[in-house]
């Protein structure tokens, strides 16, 4: 991937700011904030990754639409988690088969899960 340009932006709580500074991503990974970035990365049309492994993409499952998964917030579990998003990404951008919502993959203790989320 020799485009690939990674940016991290400052957070903001206001939706016109969130999109101005989402506007051009390719892929939104968020932390915090969460439920603003999701929205405005549906409207945008931006694949979006929450604080574990999957994509919620414009045109499936949204992610205010399903039952969030129990995750664990230690050192060990969020570099493993961010280790295996980094990886899912260069997936998705290489089509090959990434992990798209419901189903999920977490981190938890230690411990590898994939899962399929229920949606509300």
């Amino acid at each position: 991937m020799p485009d690939a340009h990674i940016t991290s932006y400052p957070l903001v709580e206001d939706i016109r700011e969130c999109k101005l500074q989402l506007r051009k991503c390719d892929v939104v990974v968020a932390y915090k904030s969460m439920t603003l970035f999701s929205k405005v990365c549906y409207d945008l049309g931006i694949p979006f990754m929450p604080n574990f492994v999957s994509f919620f993409l414009p045109d499936s499952v949204r992610f205010w639409e399903v039952e969030l998964p129990s995750i664990s917030l230690d050192v060990i579990d969020y570099t493993l988690t961010c280790a295996i998003q980094a990886s899912e990404i260069v997936r998705f951008f290489e089509g090959k088969d990434a992990t798209i919502a419901p189903n999920a993959i977490i981190v938890k203790d230690g411990f590898i899960r994939k899962l399929r989320m229920k949606t509300l």
